[in-house]
């Protein structure tokens, strides 16, 4: 009987041996899959925060980059309110977000429900294994590794610019 135990260290070294072919051969700048993200805190924030969202996405886009829900980088990014001086706090954290054979595996081996239960998982009905492969691919998708975190105080008009910046020097793994 093939007992499987979910561990967090099993994942890490699926996704670290999904890295290798890029810390060996390096990644291209027009081959980054990226999606941005950001909090709300109120009404004010959404604008400021959609507005920053729409510039990171356009300086990605521009570089090459693909805009990809499942694959890549997540950046999220924050902005705090202005200063008397307008001066903000730029914040973008850079996520690396599970490589998709990883996320396969995952749900072949049923990584969630493996997880969870406490003995092994029955076998699914047909509709059951849809929706058991559903759950256990957003499981997977749910894991991310940081890869950078970037703050700068800037004038917020500058906003544009400082996210020019950081795009520009956007070096991946």
């Amino acid at each position: 009987m093939n007992k499987f135990i979910f561990n967090p260290s099993r994942l890490l070294v699926l996704f670290g041996l999904a890295l290798v072919p890029n810390l060996i051969f390096g990644q291209a700048s027009t081959d980054i899959k990226f999606s941005v993200s950001y909090k709300v805190t109120d009404s004010a924030d959404n604008e400021r925060l959609q507005y920053a969202k729409k510039q990171l996405t356009k300086a990605f886009v521009a570089k090459g980059g693909t805009y990809n829900e499942k694959e890549g980088f997540l950046f999220f990014i924050d902005l705090t309110e202005p200063d008397a001086n307008n001066n903000i706090a730029l914040s973008i954290s850079t996520f690396l977000k599970v490589p998709e054979e990883v996320v396969k595996a995952g749900v072949k081996e049923e990584v969630f429900h493996k997880a969870v239960a406490s003995d092994s998982p029955k076998p699914a009905s047909d509709d059951g294994r849809e929706i058991r492969a559903y759950i256990n691919e957003e499981y997977m998708r749910q894991f991310t590794m940081i890869q950078d975190s970037h703050l700068e105080i800037i004038n917020q008009d500058q906003l544009p610019e400082a996210i020019q910046r950081f795009v520009a020097s956007f070096k991946p793994l």
